[in-house]
């Protein structure tokens, strides 16, 4: 329940530990870059190391900031750092569990693949809430008919 007596639901995206280990490494080498660049000091080092320290933040932001909103006014709203969309949830056609790898905004491989229609094309995108059940569960609450499939369970 959000402030104020609006109904808003906040799903924190899963985090594999794999991709925490991915992360941390990379975020390591982009500072350690980054150190190597500025102790450099010459203009073109110091460029690169803006252009590193951009990418790093951007990297940390995706991981703090990964969550799925539903809103009391019918939307869902999924943020990954920098990115986000805004998905009118009368505009699902379908939900189905996956372990589809393909990019997405989520920090899991354990994820729900979210069917919708975008300006009369059918689009999808693949989510990883923390609890998928429950995700699927208040999204079919606002009206969303979900097919029952296999992967759904």
């Amino acid at each position: 329940m959000g402030a104020g007596g609006n109904d808003v639901l906040i799903f924190r995206s899963r985090y594999d530990l794999w991709l925490k280990i991915i992360f941390a490494i990379t975020n390591v080498m982009l500072l350690g870059a980054l150190i190597v660049l500025l102790i450099d000091g010459t203009l073109g080092s110091v460029l690169v190391a803006l252009f590193n320290a951009a990418i790093l933040g951007g990297v940390i932001w995706m991981q703090a900031a990964t969550y799925y909103r539903i809103d009391d006014d019918g939307t869902l709203f999924v943020r990954c750092g920098p990115l986000h969309w805004t998905i009118p949830i009368a505009s699902i056609s379908n939900m189905t569990l996956t372990d589809d790898p393909t990019s997405g905004p989520a920090l899991s491989l354990q994820r729900v693949r979210v069917e919708f229609t975008k300006n009369g094309e059918k689009d999808e995108i693949l989510l990883s809430p923390e609890d998928r059940e429950g995700f699927i569960r208040e999204v079919q609450a606002r009206g969303v008919f979900v097919s029952p499939t296999d992967n759904l369970r």
